[in-house]
């Protein structure tokens, strides 16, 4: 006890500070880290000042990314499952991690400039914009739902498009700001349904602006050029594959002999119906300006341009280039789409 009958204090307590002292304003809120792991599990261990254990979270982002890919192709678990398992566990380890760590703050003189809300507010900004541009302008993850375009995509596999492949453009945008490259001949392009533009449809680019497309008796003839058709395989059952020498690339499709090559029935009334003809044998088709014929390598079971009309190039979204996973096909992996 000193003289004033108290206890000399701790030298190596932190030290006392008032209301309104600079430690006041570094104090943090366990909720506040809880709903930053709802936008990332990077972001509370930002909040809490743990930048190793921040980078920590990221690569465990990255490591549960390569093992869904693999569980995906390996054992076919679906993307969107592993997406929910995975990654909502790892955010939900983040939140409780960053709630413990908020909860336990003691204070702090001095954030580093990644904690405090200037800093912290420009990263999340930044790389929620980086993501954004990432799919807008560069590449976006698509999933095949459909066998539309069997054999050169299969139900299940995983692609990745080029969404500059045909200019650079704004979402909600009609026309690209910077034009790249026009759609080609054989193209296996994405764009929105005509009928349903919140729909992505996935085919290949038959015929360009001005086009005369004829599908008659299951051979395709562009501007009248025949598509050469040499047979491959026997083993779809009734549905033969073909390689068509498509332009400039060949490509295999599917072709059913037994079927008609359109289904006058149903086809329906579009835009530009008159510049099309139809009979039993199949049908002729001149693609208008400013517009694109698409098709499906699985002939006699796509739904596609000859049934509901011709895409307008301003719902073109990119061109597919490659398989990066496959339900249960790990020899699927990396392939090229052609």
């Amino acid at each position: 006890m000193d003289m004033a009958g108290q206890q000399p204090a701790d030298p190596y307590a932190p030290p006392r500070t008032g209301v309104g002292s600079e430690a006041e304003h570094t104090r943090r809120s366990p909720w506040v880290a809880v709903l930053l792991a709802v936008l990332s599990p990077v972001y509370p261990m930002l909040y809490v000042a743990k930048a190793w254990r921040a980078l920590g979270y990221l690569a465990a982002a990255i490591g549960l990314l390569g093992l869904g890919i693999l569980l995906t192709t390996f054992i076919g678990l679906p993307a969107n499952a592993w997406e929910l398992i995975g990654a909502g566990g790892l955010r939900l380890v983040s939140a409780i991690d960053g709630y413990g760590r908020a909860k336990a703050w003691t204070g702090s003189a001095t954030l580093p400039w990644y904690a405090r809300w200037p800093g912290l507010t420009a990263i999340i900004v930044v790389s929620i914009l980086g993501l954004v541009a990432l799919r807008a302008f560069v590449v976006e993850p698509f999933r095949i739902p459909s066998g539309a375009m069997i054999p050169t995509l299969l139900v299940g596999d995983y692609i990745l498009v080029d969404k500059n492949a045909y200019g650079l453009r704004v979402p909600g945008m009609e026309r690209p700001f910077v034009m790249l490259d026009k759609p080609k001949h054989g193209d296996v392009a994405v764009f929105f349904y005509p009928e349903k533009p919140e729909l992505h449809y996935i085919k290949r680019v038959v015929g360009l602006p001005g086009d005369r497309v004829a599908y008659i008796d299951k051979e395709l003839s562009i501007n009248g050029q025949a598509m050469p058709l040499k047979l491959k395989l026997l083993n779809y059952g009734s549905t033969l594959e073909y390689q068509e020498d498509f332009k400039d690339h060949r490509h295999a499709v599917l072709i059913n002999p037994e079927m008609p090559p359109v289904q006058v029935a149903a086809v329906r009334q579009f835009p530009y119906r008159e510049a099309c003809e139809y009979s039993e044998r199949g049908f002729v088709c001149t693609v208008p300006q400013g517009h694109y014929f698409m098709m499906g390598d699985n002939r006699d079971s796509s739904s596609d341009s000859r049934y509901w009309s011709f895409v307008p190039e301003a719902n073109l979204v990119g061109r597919a280039f490659m398989v990066w996973s496959s339900s249960g096909r790990p020899e699927r992996v990396g392939m090229k789409v052609q």
